[in-house]
């Protein structure tokens, strides 16, 4: 997925975890930030300089 933005001319705004503090989806909040910021590093590591990611 981040390959394929990466091919796109634009920016890119990705959202992780949608809604993840509504007590519906029943996300635990440290293993969420850990998560988060997993992705993030994964998605620098490729380059991506464009997709930005939203919290």
């Amino acid at each position: 997925m981040i390959n394929r933005f990466k091919s796109w001319d634009r920016a890119v705004f990705l959202r992780i975890g949608y809604e993840f503090d509504g007590p519906w989806n029943c996300y635990n909040a440290d293993f969420y930030k850990q998560a988060f910021q997993y992705i993030k590093g994964r998605i620098d590591a490729l380059g991506a300089t464009k997709v930005a990611t939203v919290w």
